[in-house]
């Protein structure tokens, strides 16, 4: 038999424990969908065109990208992207990739943006997102090219 004493301080420790256990699990929560930031950054946004100023339909626009990985892991994150046209309302879906990537900061050229066969002439750019896994959820991280035009 369990005195009443010894009830009511087991009784205490375990209010006290689950109270601290809902602390620790919303401190966690807090920083996971509050104040956790993505490792993913780019610095260069626009990003310039690496070669120049003017597309065929079927061909690969290279993007320099300045990203830094912030992270002391090698990470793996999707990109999405779409040629968005900016002289009259239009959109092309380009498909979606993944990258992977080494701590710290450094330059690419990105091969991944390829014009569609069926895509008019006009003046567009590339816009799109880095989407990087967090604790809890996805940080999406956008990003946009400097304009370039699509000639037939």
């Amino acid at each position: 038999m369990i005195s009443p004493r010894l009830a009511r301080v087991l009784a205490y420790a375990g209010g006290a424990m689950i109270l601290a256990l809902a602390f620790t699990g919303s401190g966690v929560m807090t920083y996971a969908l509050v104040l956790e930031k993505p490792w993913l950054s780019y610095t260069n946004i626009p990003f310039p065109a690496a070669q120049r100023k003017t597309y065929k339909p079927g061909e690969v626009v290279q993007l320099i990208v300045a990203r830094c990985n912030s992270s002391n892991d090698v990470r793996v994150y999707r990109i999405t992207h779409s040629l968005q046209r900016l002289d009259e309302p239009g959109w092309y879906v380009l498909p979606a990739d993944e990258a992977n990537m080494a701590p710290g900061c450094r330059a690419v050229t990105s091969s991944l943006n390829k014009i569609p066969l069926e895509t008019v002439p006009g003046h567009y750019r590339v816009v799109g997102a880095g989407i990087v896994q967090g604790m809890i959820r996805d940080h999406v991280v956008p990003w946009a090219s400097q304009s370039f035009y699509v000639t037939p």
